[in-house]
């Protein structure tokens, strides 16, 4: 059975999509409506608080989603490395599904800075370390020695790869991001194993 999203649900999956597409200050809110086959009436009965309040909802809905596959990915997988490579899969997936045209959202919103309201700036800090606290404790799970800095480095590897494989229209800046980052990891654990045995001599 296939269930109808509500108009609000629509217009906020839509905003999602056209932020991710365009930016936040290129999204109007006719542009929404449109996306969503929304009523013309339906902006403010919704979203009262107008743009902002639509804008964080599309966001916070992004976050959550992404936190919660990330915490999926955690407890499905058997090494750090192998959890690092289902969290990037995770935003390539989607990424290569509409051809590199369209980034992450939150990214997007991120890179607009104090164009966009204190409020809106304020979730983008919270869905990041909302992600950053995700992937941290995938990561602990396998006993890294610094799990917050390698999430927050899987992060920015993450959107520093999205925003190259978009402009240039391909995967292969996304991948060689993600490549260099496991490779870091690998041997960060090395060195790791080999300060613990240098220990456990003396």
């Amino acid at each position: 059975m296939v269930v109808k999203k509500s108009v609000r649900d629509a217009m906020i999956d839509a905003a999602a999509t056209l932020i991710g597409q365009r930016g936040v200050s290129a999204s109007g809110m006719q542009d929404i409506v449109v996306e969503a086959a929304a009523p013309r009436g339906s902006i403010y009965h919704h979203f009262p608080g107008g743009k902002d309040e639509l804008v964080i909802a599309a966001l916070t809905r992004v976050g959550e989603v992404v936190e919660s596959a990330i915490a999926y990915a955690a407890a499905k997988s058997a090494s750090a490395d192998s959890f690092v490579v289902a969290v990037a899969a995770l935003f390539r997936a989607g990424a290569e599904q509409n051809g590199w045209s369209e980034g992450c959202p939150v990214a997007a919103t991120a890179i607009e800075g104090d164009r966009q309201s204190p409020a809106v700036r304020e979730a983008i800090v919270a869905i990041f370390r909302a992600w950053q606290g995700a992937i941290a404790r995938g990561l602990s799970r396998h006993d890294r020695a610094d799990p917050d800095f390698e999430a927050l480095m899987l992060i920015g590897a993450i959107e520093g790869g999205l925003l190259l494989a978009r402009g240039l229209r391909s995967a292969e800046p996304y991948d060689a991001a993600i490549a260099l980052l496991r490779r870091g990891l690998g041997d960060a654990a090395s060195a790791v194993t080999g300060m613990e045995a240098v220990n456990a001599s003396q």
